[in-house]
Order: C-alpha cells, then structure tokens, then sequence
C-alpha cells in the first residue's frame, strides 16, 4: 500500500494534491485526491505549517497524527473512501463535510469530540458499513444518503451528538445501545 505523508518541515499549508506540493513526502507516489487513483493512506504529520484542505478533494485512508492539525474550511467537502484516524486535531469550517462513500466497510477512530467536532457528516455508500469506534460530535447535520438502501451506519454502542438535523434517505442504521 501506498503512504503519503505531509512533511513535518512544510513550507506553507497548501493542501494541493494534484499537483503534488513540496508539502508532501516527494518519495512517496504523486497521484492524489480521489479515490481511484490516490495513495492508500494520507498521513498528517505535526509541524509548523498544517494543511487547510481550501478545495473539494477526496481521499483513501486519513490519519491525522498527534501534534497534528488538519483544517478543513468552511463550505469544503473532504470525501472519504477508506478509514478516518483523528490523533490530533480535526478543525471543520462552518459548513464543511464530511463524506463516506463507497462500498466497502469504513471506519472512524480517534477524537471526533469537542474542538474536534465535525461540522457535517454525510455517509454516500453504495454498500457496506460505517462505523464509529469513539464517540462523535456534530454541530451541523448528519445525512444517511443511499442510492441503493445498503450502506449501513453501525453506532457501535458510542453516543453520536447531532446539533442539527439527522436525515435518512435510504441508509440502513443498526442501532443497539448508542444515544
């Protein structure tokens, strides 16, 4: 599998994944920002200049390590066809999303609480689950969105805070002990 890695020496916080920007490791592969043909995993490292995704981008696995920061600003949708790791810190815009697709199984862990709080969340899977492993916050709404009803949100017994609205067209949510 492929990594990416944001350097812990970045020159500045442009996200930029295609073309590939002197932020990110050059040994790694330079094709990024969809699904289809990006790494297997973007890794965020800590340093003096975090990255701000400022576009629309998509990406396999996420991880966000500790003493990192990944911004994601306002009215941006980051999408996500693999696993989301928050280490550190998940700054969400007013109005940014946060969005599952695909149909494979995905996974959340980390932090997703707190100043980490998601602003959107919005799973778009043809199939497969999503399913939280730490609890999750989110000051905006939450949209279950299936074109075929068989993506499945498992709350893993986690509380799943929604300040907004929860809306679901189509999805399939298997509840157990979560709130």
């Amino acid at each position: 599998p492929h990594v990416q890695y944001w350097r812990p020496d970045a020159g500045n916080t442009t996200w930029a994944p295609a073309p590939l920007s002197t932020n990110w490791d050059p040994s790694c592969i330079t094709t990024m920002g969809t699904c289809a043909g990006g790494p297997s995993t973007c890794v965020i490292q800590g340093g003096p200049n975090q990255p701000i995704i400022t576009a629309n981008t998509s990406v396999k696995n996420l991880i966000i390590n500790a003493g990192a920061t990944l911004t994601i600003n306002p009215g941006i949708t980051l999408s996500i066809c693999g696993d989301l790791t928050n280490n550190g810190t998940l700054v969400c815009g007013n109005g940014s999303t946060i969005q599952f697709i695909g149909n494979a199984a995905q996974q959340m862990s980390g932090n997703f609480t707190g100043t980490s709080a998601l602003w959107n969340l919005t799973m778009s899977k043809s199939g497969g689950t999503l399913t939280p492993n730490n609890n999750v916050e989110m000051r905006g709404n939450f949209l279950l969105n299936t074109a075929v009803p068989t993506g499945q949100w498992i709350p893993n017994a986690k509380y799943f805070k929604v300040a907004g609205n929860w809306t679901n067209n189509g999805g399939t949510t298997t509840h157990a002990v979560s709130t």
